[in-house]
């Protein structure tokens, strides 16, 4: 192909650590249905980009020794990686596409001469038979990068000016309020990027693996609303993500302003 905007990124796709792993391995099941999806997405002619986390759920030793009492999360993370890696580059391999892994850091995205390699160099991955997985270098990192990796794909969003941004999280979406908290909440289905609704509904409470809490991908969802993209937020399930691509209303969609009307939908769930 000889268009470079046709092949330039369309969609990024974050998945959470309760969503990639179980029991502390890959969850292979459901990396084998995703890996299904984007060998889908390629076919049909879009350039879908994968933000990962997992890596440090995945290098946590199961048998403690003295020698690691004291390892860092860092430490886990340059384990887990290769183990989750090995996972993506099994399924991928089986629909002749090949791993290509970016490891990136808050800085990378400040030099404007690095954000331009990258540009190019996600763009001419595009063109190949590879499919870009994204993680933060937690190894160089050391503490002073993104809070979480969901604030790192809406930076990807952003740089790379796709039109969507999907988060799959261990919820079906975004509640009115948590339903941790309060059972009773019902699911927003459609709501603007800056909607007080919103922003009151915003738990910092993680996941048993996670991090981020649902405020991380609130503030993923409006970094990406500034440029115009939309963020869905739900839950992963076989062939819901081309259902999404594909304008199916799952989940939460978070709207840029001037794509919404300012009253939320709300459905019972």
């Amino acid at each position: 192909m000889s268009n470079k905007a046709q092949e330039a990124p369309s969609i990024v796709i974050k998945l959470g650590s309760s969503t990639l792993t179980s029991g502390g391995h890959p969850n292979r099941a459901v990396i084998a249905a995703l890996c299904d999806e984007l060998k889908q997405l390629r076919e049909r002619g879009q350039y879908p980009i994968v933000v990962t986390s997992g890596a440090v759920q995945l290098g946590v030793p199961v048998r403690r020794t003295d020698c690691c009492v004291s390892a860092t999360r860092e430490g886990f993370a340059a384990v887990g990686q290769i183990r989750l890696m090995s996972a993506f580059a099994d399924c991928l391999s089986s629909h002749s596409y090949s791993l290509a892994q970016i490891l990136l850091k808050h800085e990378d995205f400040l030099c404007q001469h690095t954000r331009a390699q990258l540009i190019g160099t996600i763009t001419s991955l595009s063109c190949s038979d590879a499919i870009v997985l994204i993680n933060e270098n937690d190894v160089t990192s050391g503490g002073r990068g993104f809070p979480s990796n969901d604030e790192l794909s809406a930076a990807l969003a952003a740089l790379l000016n796709v039109s969507k941004l999907v988060i799959f999280t261990d919820r079906p979406g975004v509640y009115e309020a948590d339903p941790r908290v309060h059972p009773q909440a019902r699911l927003f289905e459609t709501i603007g990027a800056w909607d007080e609704q919103l922003l009151a509904a915003a738990s910092d409470i993680p996941t048993a693996t996670g991090t981020g809490g649902m405020k991380s991908k609130i503030l993923a969802a409006q970094i990406a609303a500034e440029h115009g993209a939309v963020t869905v937020i739900t839950n992963y399930a076989p062939r819901k993500l081309q259902r999404i691509v594909d304008g199916e209303r799952l989940g939460t969609w978070i709207m840029p302003e001037t794509a919404v009307d300012r009253t939320p939908t709300i459905i019972n769930a």
